[in-house]
């Protein structure tokens, strides 16, 4: 969905993906080490993208941010809210990729979420979030826990072991320092 959210800190920027960004994130997402987290794990081609981009400016419930560090203005990774549903007041937080090996290991990804939860409770008035994670992404669970989200239950998706983790309102922790 096309949109016009920008979400920063003094850190990082998020900011609408475009047309422009499609084929970094078709290589981000394709990259092994990035791929093998997702519960679809194909290579995408540029067909692909280009369709899937398509059907993304369609949907009413997708934003899809690509995450810029600021000082050096370099775009290094994508976050998304998508499903969402403002009746129910709930939506899914993910999609995370750090693509950029520069800027892995310096926390953007828990800095990226936290801004995306911030604007999904205070400006989309959300109650709740959740998401799928591979049972096997430690790194991404413990990230999804110090935002304050909790692991529901194990199921597979897709013949994938993967954990429900949801985040209500009430549990997201309002952390003073982006970085603990």
């Amino acid at each position: 969905m096309e949109h016009d959210f920008i979400i920063e800190n003094e850190i990082l920027q998020l900011r609408p993906l475009s047309i422009q960004d499609i084929e970094k994130l078709r290589q981000w997402r394709n990259h092994p080490e990035i791929r093998k987290w997702f519960i679809t794990q194909i290579t995408i081609s540029k067909d692909q993208q280009l369709q899937w981009y398509t059907n993304y400016l369609k949907k009413e419930n997708d934003y899809v941010f690509v995450i810029v560090e600021k000082n050096s203005k370099k775009d290094i990774g994508t976050v998304s809210l998508y499903d969402i549903d403002l009746a129910k007041g709930q939506a899914r937080a993910g999609r995370l990729i750090i693509g950029e090996e520069q800027a892995k290991g310096k926390k953007y990804g828990l800095m990226a979420y936290r801004l995306l939860i911030n604007f999904g409770f205070n400006t989309l008035n959300l109650k709740m979030f959740h998401e799928e994670v591979l049972e096997t992404n430690e790194a991404s669970i413990n990230m999804l826990i110090r935002c304050g989200f909790k692991l529901m239950e194990h199921y597979k998706e897709k013949g994938v072991p993967v954990i429900k983790i949801v985040l209500p309102r009430e549990m997201f922790r309002k952390i003073d320092s982006i970085i603990e």
